[in-house]
Formats: C-alpha cells, sequence, structure tokens
C-alpha cells in the first residue's frame, strides 16, 4: 500500500518536473525574443535620431524647441524627469524622492520601453554638430 502512495507521488512530481522545464524553455525562448526587439529598437531608434540631427543641422543653426519635441516624442519615458532644453534644469518629479524608494522596493521592473544603450554609436556619426 506505501509503495503505491509513492508511485503516485513519484509520477506527480515528474509530472510537475516536465512542467517546469516547459515553463523554463518557453521563458528562455521569450527573453531571446524580448534582446532581439531590444536590439531592434533601439538601433531604429538611433538611427532616426541620427537622420533627424542630420537633417536638422543641414537647415542651418537648429531650433532647439522642435529638437526637444521630436525627442520627447520618440523618447518620452526616458526623458520624463531629465533636464529641459530651455532651463537647463531637471523637470521636476511627480513622485515625491520617498515615494520612489517605496515603489522601488516592491514594484517589478516594467518599463515598456527599453533602456536605451549608446555604447555603439560611433562618435563620428555625431561629427557634423561640431561644425
Amino acid at each position: 500500500m506505501e509503495r503505491k502512495k509513492t508511485q503516485a507521488t513519484t509520477a506527480k512530481l515528474k509530472k510537475v518536473q516536465t512542467e517546469i522545464k516547459k515553463t523554463k524553455d518557453k521563458l528562455n525562448k521569450l527573453m531571446a525574443e524580448e534582446e532581439r526587439l531590444t536590439v531592434q529598437y533601439q538601433t531604429e531608434s538611433y538611427e532616426e535620431t541620427l537622420a533627424y540631427l542630420k537633417s536638422a543641422s543641414k537647415n542651418g543653426k537648429p531650433d532647439l524647441e522642435e529638437m526637444w519635441k521630436f525627442l520627447q516624442s520618440t523618447y518620452s519615458p526616458e526623458l520624463k524627469n531629465s533636464v529641459s532644453p530651455s532651463t537647463g534644469n531637471s523637470a521636476p518629479s511627480e513622485e515625491s524622492t520617498d515615494d520612489v524608494e517605496e515603489n522601488s522596493e516592491t514594484e517589478e521592473t516594467s518599463s515598456t520601453v527599453p533602456e536605451q544603450k549608446i555604447s555603439h554609436y560611433d562618435s563620428n556619426d555625431l561629427e557634423f554638430l561640431a561644425d
């Protein structure tokens, strides 16, 4: 009688382990897809920004307000608390620092736009701004 219980438990355990393995495989595939899409997003954003900046520099002195609006529309989540072009000051945060500390401990990262990585940018790409 005890042997039947052990066999039943062993069968359930193997079934659970199989489901865990399938779930891990699915998660790994999703993470690989996320990484691929993140790189694609960053590349497209970089190319779009570079093309815009080159176009703006060819038209004479660039309009900083127009550039700011372009960057806000392109990178709005990243620019939420960034420096304002007209004042040079940081934009006010919607949350106090106490709220941010509380939220960072309780919330998982849920950014809808990937963090921008600029390590692949070539300084020659932006040399036209030095003129």
